[in-house]
């Protein structure tokens, strides 16, 4: 039975290969290559997040530039990767490198507003994916038909939630500012949002362990490493948010 991921990338390889075995093909996907490719997703990601410090010198405008600029590319490359494969690696460390930089401003910013709250979600992206890992590897969880329809549920309606969010924003910015100002509600919100990112991962492990053992080609595990990167990324902002949330409540 094929579970199909949440994430697009995995959905999008299920399409152009169908998982299936590849006859004679000498280099195949395997979990450490998957693994070192997103390691090394995580190792550019940090770096430019930790080198867009030094952003500050620049001026005011180029800086608010780099913060526009940064999350189109970062879009710009996960549309085109997902359609190319044949680009998926260049992609990816480009997608890596420019959600470092955005996140990096954002995350210095806040942690000189609230000092901590950075490596606090670092942390907690690590402990969800230690965590997820382990509830799959041990089959703590099992990547059912029901699971796939709940977390299809949960995904419509968040995504349902987010175009309310920016209509109500746009239509009543007064009623808009009372709901983000409700700390107990915005705490919920934060918290489904790291387990939907949880639920992310769980299903991505699966498609991982899909793309090995139907011997897919080498070159899919960029495309498996772009796809968890971009569930990390999630994970961390959603985190971030938590922590800033809670920390700002307690000042």
């Amino acid at each position: 039975m094929r579970i199909r991921s949440s994430n697009p990338y995995f959905g999008r390889i299920e399409k152009a290969q169908g998982l299936e075995a590849t006859i004679g093909e000498e280099k195949l996907a395997s979990y450490k290559g998957i693994f070192l490719k997103t390691l090394l997703l995580v190792a550019v990601l940090l770096i430019s997040g930790l080198g867009s410090i030094f952003l500050f010198a620049l001026p005011y405008n180029i800086v608010i530039g780099i913060l526009i600029a940064c999350p189109i590319v970062a879009l710009v490359c996960a549309i085109f990767g997902s359609f190319n494969l044949k680009y998926a690696s260049f992609l990816s460390i480009i997608y890596s490198l420019a959600e470092g930089l955005m996140l990096g401003l954002l995350t210095y910013v806040l942690d000189r507003a609230y000092p901590g709250v950075g490596i606090v979600a670092i942390i907690g992206v690590g402990v969800v994916f230690l965590v997820t890992f382990a509830l799959y590897a041990f089959k703590a969880i099992r990547v059912s038909n029901f699971f796939v329809r709940l977390f299809s549920i949960l995904g419509v309606s968040i995504f349902i939630a987010f175009l309310l969010s920016f209509l109500i924003s746009w239509l009543a910015p007064a009623a808009y500012a009372a709901i983000a100002d409700n700390f107990w509600l915005m705490l919920v919100i934060y918290s489904v949002l790291i387990i939907f990112g949880a639920f992310c991962l769980i299903l991505d492990f699966d498609r991982c362990h899909q793309i090995v053992i139907a011997q897919s080609p080498k070159k899919y595990e960029w495309w498996a490493a772009f796809g968890l990167i971009i569930s990390i990324i999630w994970i961390y902002i959603q985190i971030l948010r938590l922590v800033t949330l809670i920390t700002g409540r307690r000042n």
